[in-house]
């Protein structure tokens, strides 16, 4: 019988370091905002190979957080590259594997005629956005600050642990609008996008996926085959379907 995909939950985590996998399992932790597309994967990639996806899903800084403390993992897609950073992992070994751009989203107590993030000062009395530790409040904060106005937000602005978690200050009435990922936004009803980051926009939003370096006494092709996986047509469709776009082309502004 084909295993099943197990998401493990925050506080569960085992804690083996980097010892020898037990069984076909592979431990992915993924940022929040990967949530839908890591079940995905779990379905689409890791059933047919009778391989069990443990999916570890949380915020990118939380999963680097754990990283660092030794938790056990064999790939990361991380929601951006500082992340990896913070981690102790090695850049040079990430490789993209989709992109993603902000959105303005905005409640039933929004001003009308908010159409753009420029005027956010003017018309919201609260903005809600992932915290400063979390990529999505981070590009965010980066946006704002191209624009001028955040400081003018200074006071008016409400943290968030992720991005679900912005979503619902606005979908509850508590804020009256968000600067979030727009595959974030396609998943709850009710708020409206009042503007869209235009197509390679900055701040540049791509995800990346890194393999944990094995030990000379593991089989590591599982995870080493799944990053190359990510790089396919196969995966692209998928991708796509959840509203990600293809890695942004190399170079270009942050």
């Amino acid at each position: 019988m084909r295993r099943t995909l197990a998401i493990a939950l925050l506080g569960l985590l085992p804690t083996a370091g980097c010892g020898a996998d037990e069984g076909a399992e592979l431990h992915v932790f993924a940022a929040a905002s990967l949530r839908e597309l890591s079940e995905d994967i779990a379905r689409t990639w890791g059933e047919p190979r009778d391989l069990e996806l443990v999916l570890n899903i949380a915020g990118s800084a939380t999963l680097a957080r754990q990283i660092e403390a030794g938790a056990r993992w064999d790939v990361f897609l991380s929601a951006d590259e500082a992340s990896l950073d913070a981690a102790g992992l090695d850049c040079a070994r990430a490789r993209a594997f989709a992109s993603n751009r902000l959105v303005l989203v905005a409640g039933a107590s929004a001003d009308p005629q908010l159409r753009h993030p420029a005027e956010l000062p003017e018309r919201v009395r609260l903005l809600a956005l992932a915290g400063p530790a979390v990529p999505a409040g981070r590009y965010a904060r980066v946006l704002l600050g191209r624009l001028g106005v955040l400081e003018q937000l200074k006071g008016r602005i409400v943290d968030a642990d992720d991005v679900r978690g912005a979503l619902g200050l606005v979908n509850g009435g508590a804020a009256d609008a968000a600067l979030v990922y727009a595959t974030d936004a396609a998943l709850l009803r009710g708020l409206q996008v009042r503007w869209r980051a235009g197509d390679g926009e900055p701040p540049r939003i791509e995800l990346f996926a890194i393999q944990r370096v094995a030990q000379p006494s593991e089989a590591s092709g599982s995870g080493a085959e799944l990053l190359d996986w990510l790089q396919g047509e196969e995966f692209r469709a998928l991708a796509t379907e959840r509203g990600f776009a293809p890695p942004l082309p190399a170079g270009g502004e942050q």
